[in-house]
């Protein structure tokens, strides 16, 4: 159980990462 929530939250932090560095390229793509 608790091997699964960590990676779990590795999985939503890997996301919001990827978000956040497409965010971050936006502005240069515009």
């Amino acid at each position: 159980m608790k091997k699964k929530t960590r990676e779990k939250l590795v999985y939503i932090i890997s996301i919001f990462m990827l978000v956040a560095f497409i965010l971050g390229l936006l502005p240069a793509l515009i």
